[in-house]
């Protein structure tokens, strides 16, 4: 394919949507990271009954944990009407909805698991966010962020914005591991701290 119809193309892709479709090897290198260490701590957990991937966008993160939820009912919420038509042909099982993070549109307690994954740093409102994830968990949260500067340096080294020294122009909120632990413990007890570079995840579970 010629580069620059190539390069028009991928402009019209959502953020999610080019990374996970990113042939760059160091893109999926961390990728295959982050993903290795989520499964080691979903390995640790009593499997689920019911799932949220909240903010699911287009589907990957269910579609590369297929294996951990063959006996799992799964849901995903998403804002992005577009994202969430391309779920529904990436991760058929998952059952979605179009909503908010921070108006999540289920009960309280409905599920096992909730999967937060790269979302808070876009919230103008994270703190809303975490209330609502603990609102809709019964017992477990998953939840990844940025560690920055770290992250931003990645940018940086493969020539992405540059002239933001690295900063995603879709991040609100940039958090190092240790404010990001102050943060989300206010609403979550901290079960596990993983850094699979450049980000922190967390394995949380419910305050009561």
């Amino acid at each position: 394919m010629n580069t620059i119809i190539q390069f028009d193309i991928m402009k019209k892709l959502s953020q999610n949507m080019q990374k996970y479709k990113s042939k760059n090897p160091v893109v999926i290198w961390f990728l295959n990271n982050f993903y290795s260490e989520l499964n080691l701590i979903l390995n640790d957990l009593e499997k689920p009954k019911l799932v949220l991937d909240a903010a699911c966008g287009e589907g990957f993160t269910i579609q590369k944990l297929k294996n951990q939820f063959k006996s799992s009912e799964i849901f995903g919420v998403d804002k992005s009407e577009n994202a969430l038509k391309t779920a529904k042909s990436i991760a058929p099982e998952m059952t979605i909805k179009k909503g908010l993070i921070e108006e999540i549109p289920f009960k309280a307690d409905s599920f096992d698991l909730v999967l937060a994954l790269e979302i808070l740093e876009h919230l103008s409102e994270p703190k809303k966010g975490l209330k609502e994830l603990n609102r809709v968990t019964k017992k477990y949260c998953v939840i990844s962020v940025p560690n920055e500067p770290w992250f931003s340096w990645c940018n940086v080294l493969r020539l992405k914005n540059i002239s933001r020294i690295g900063k995603n122009k879709e991040h609100l909120n940039f958090w190092n591991k240790n404010e990001s632990i102050a943060l989300i413990s206010r609403f979550f007890e901290i079960k596990k701290v993983a850094t699979p570079f450049p980000w922190v995840m967390l394995l949380c579970e419910k305050k009561q």
